[in-house]
């Protein structure tokens, strides 16, 4: 519903109200999903989501002219508005809560879960054995590797619509893709606007908005089963009766034990670890004196790890295994795994100031028609909680404080200029130009990860183990955001002349440290600082930027197209046209999709490795299709045809 009223005094106001209904319906009703009651710290957490069937979006605005004249105008505006839910939104919460069916479902990376393939069938543990394929060249196995291809593809033709779902969380007690949670509420924002337009002359118009959006309720996710969290880890390893030792203590156990074991020159010399204390301790001691190049990698690929690498995020029973003999960091839930679940909680803000001046003016030479003028001016703030790159699956930059994290967006830019005019010719020839001007956008920074398993007693210095906010299954380049710096903070807060002393803030309070995880063990007595460190255990020392580094670049453009309209009848016009993108050939970097890494490892591509003369790779190419904004020149003929 939309009216208006109008006043003598050239008051004009307009005022709606926006009835939106959703008609998505949810499955969290279905019989078995309330297991997700079990999984995590959240109570309710399976129960039925909430239907956003009432959403009312009032709007208003208002204009007025106070010389009652047309030339001058004030003008404002608020509005709430709903974003669309479509049918993508609830793709993954869909297949996670439906028990049974045929689905087309993507296994997981069998060299992140100790060579073994879960497919299609009776849960828990149907699985394919890989591995003789891990780590192997593809050459030397590539029977094998189709043999399990064909092995998997059967799996899946012998399904009907009553088979058992393979990733529905009440089979698994694990989902990676993400759940909405119960309290969802249609991602909405407040837009408010304040306007100045005036006529300074008969064809010159300037032109003042303030526009502000802000953003609640977007979809934020975050595990919340806690694998790999340092928090959840149990630290009273000596049983006192009648409490047993914890499971995770057990864990550890093992995993030094099974360490040992599979070591030729440890196995049957190292004695066997029985309890944490002294125990344990000379276990280690002896494996660190008889291996050459121990590290806890070793220790890590036998479950001295968190259960989202370890186990891939799935539960250890899923693998074959329980949870004394799976992951020592399984969670709040051991019999569960990663439990990734979406809530309302995400904000963004967007403020943004706008100056335009636009204009037509006479012949600029003799022969000449008149030229279109337009100038503008936006200085402008985009921030929300997720970090650059992370729009298609918005996970928490610390899984446990999710909203903690609060900065500028990957598409925020400061400063944009644009400058545009067409131009009548004589032969009615038209000349068009426009020419861009954009500040950098922002990037965040983190500590960079090995690559290598057992990274939460490296790189992940909040102990949340979420490894800065991404999915663990597999491995990850890159850890927790940079302790001190924020979402977007490198070419914001943090200039490219002050990365080398926030490094080095970072080097002094934190690199050679231990992480929460590696505290953790030190606490239960079952390893000590100096074995760790010995391991390699620690948070990592990061390498200062090179001499000339540089930061994220602005974007300059001109383009330039010259068109020949004819006319031919009285319904046609035919118009030949020539256009020359980025005329003066202008080298951009840093565009959106390839902008200057935030992962500070000291390669070429990274903020701490960059300089002048090494940065192509940032380079904004021709891409896909005809043209990209800041590519290198590119010439464009055509003919437009209209009737």
């Amino acid at each position: 519903m939309q009216d208006s009223w109008k006043a003598r005094s050239n008051l004009t106001l307009t005022y709606g109200l926006q009835y939106v209904r959703d008609t998505g319906r949810s499955n969290s009703d279905l019989p078995g999903v309330s297991v997700l009651n079990t999984v995590g710290n959240i109570p309710g957490l399976g129960g039925r989501e909430r239907q956003p069937n009432l959403n009312f979006a009032p709007q208003v605005g208002a204009a007025w002219d106070p010389g009652k004249n047309g030339r001058t105008v004030f003008r404002g505006g608020i509005g709430l508005y709903y974003d669309n839910t479509v049918f993508s939104n609830v793709l993954y919460d869909r297949v996670a809560r439906l028990a049974n069916g045929r689905f087309n479902a993507q296994s997981n990376d069998p060299c992140a879960t100790h060579g073994l393939v879960v497919v299609p069938g009776t849960p828990p543990a149907n699985t394919l054995d890989a591995t003789n394929i891990c780590g192997n060249p593809v050459g030397s196995v590539a029977p094998a590797i189709v043999n399990l291809q064909q092995q998997f593809q059967a799996a899946y033709a012998a399904l009907s619509p009553s088979s058992p779902n393979p990733n529905s969380v009440s089979q698994i007690l694990s989902t990676q893709q993400g759940l909405l949670a119960p309290n969802f509420q249609t991602p909405r924002s407040v837009q408010m606007n304040l306007g100045f337009q005036k006529q300074i002359r008969q064809s010159t118009v300037f032109t003042v908005d303030y526009v502000r959006n802000v953003g609640t309720h977007y979809l934020l996710g975050w595990d919340t089963n806690h694998v790999g969290d340092a928090a959840q880890f149990q630290t009273n390893c000596m049983p006192i009766a009648p409490t047993p030792v914890p499971v995770n203590c057990l864990a550890v156990l093992n995993a030094i034990n099974s360490t040992i074991a599979a070591n030729s020159l440890t196995n049957g010399i190292c004695p066997q670890a029985t309890s944490a204390g002294s125990s344990s301790q000379t276990a280690v001691t002896c494996y660190l004196a008889n291996v050459p190049g121990a590290s806890m990698v070793d220790f890590a690929t036998h479950g001295l790890d968190s259960g989202a690498q370890f186990l891939g995020g799935y539960p250890a029973s899923l693998l074959g295994l329980t949870p004394q003999t799976g992951a020592a960091f399984l969670g709040v839930n051991p019999a569960a795994g990663r439990t990734t679940v979406f809530f309302p909680a995400g904000r963004s803000v967007y403020s943004g100031l706008e100056l335009s001046l636009r204009g037509q003016v006479g012949g600029a030479f003799r022969g000449a028609g008149s030229t279109n003028l337009q100038v503008s001016y936006t200085h402008a703030s985009f921030r929300s909680n997720v970090p650059a790159g992370q729009d298609l699956l918005p996970l928490a930059a610390d899984f446990n404080r999710p909203t903690a994290f609060f900065g500028p967006s990957e598409q925020d830019r400061k400063h944009q200029v644009s400058l545009a005019a067409i131009m009548d010719l004589p032969h009615r020839l038209r000349l068009g130009f426009i020419g861009r001007f954009a500040s950098p956008l922002p990037q965040t920074l983190y500590i960079p990860s090995s690559n290598l398993p057992g990274e939460i007693f490296r790189s992940d210095v909040s102990g949340d183990g979420a490894f800065g906010g991404q999915s663990l299954i597999g491995n990850n380049s890159y850890g927790d955001i940079l302790p001190g710096s924020n979402i977007g903070s490198f070419g914001r807060g943090i200039k490219a002349s002050d990365l080398n002393s926030s490094i080095q803030t970072f080097n002094s309070n934190f690199a050679g440290r231990l992480t929460p995880a590696g505290s953790d063990l030190v606490a239960a007595n079952l390893l000590t600082t100096s074995q760790l460190q010995a391991l390699g255990a620690t948070i990592p020392n990061i390498a200062a930027p090179p001499p000339g580094n540089v930061g994220l670049s602005w974007l300059r453009s001109f383009d330039l197209t010259l068109a020949w309209p004819l006319k031919l009848g009285e319904r046609f016009t035919f118009e030949p046209t020539v256009s020359a993108f980025n005329l003066f050939n202008l080298a951009n970097f840093d565009a959106t999709g390839s902008r200057l890494g935030g992962i500070l490892n000291g390669n070429p591509g990274e903020a701490n490795g960059a300089t002048a003369t090494n940065r192509f790779a940032t380079r904004v190419g021709p891409g896909s299709g005809v043209f990209t904004l800041g590519a290198p020149r590119q010439v464009e003929f055509g003919v437009k045809v209209s009737f």
